[in-house]
């Protein structure tokens, strides 16, 4: 855990591929327990593409899509 000020400090969960509870601890106390939930792989499931060329290039505009 890193401090970031007298009174902030700060931790980064590296590689977390389940859903994970912990607590914090100082002094002989601890914290209420939370809980960090990995959300499900994000996929594409669409995209419409446009195409606008530069004029010196001579192509025309084109479009693409996939559903």
């Amino acid at each position: 855990m890193d401090a970031t000020d007298k009174l902030n400090y700060s931790y980064t969960f590296r590689k977390v591929q389940k859903n994970q509870r912990f607590k914090f601890q100082a002094i002989g106390r601890y914290t209420n327990e939370y809980e960090l939930v990995v959300l499900p792989k994000p996929i594409i499931l669409n995209f419409d593409l446009e195409l606008i060329y530069p004029a010196y290039t001579g192509k025309s505009q084109s479009a693409y899509q996939h559903r």
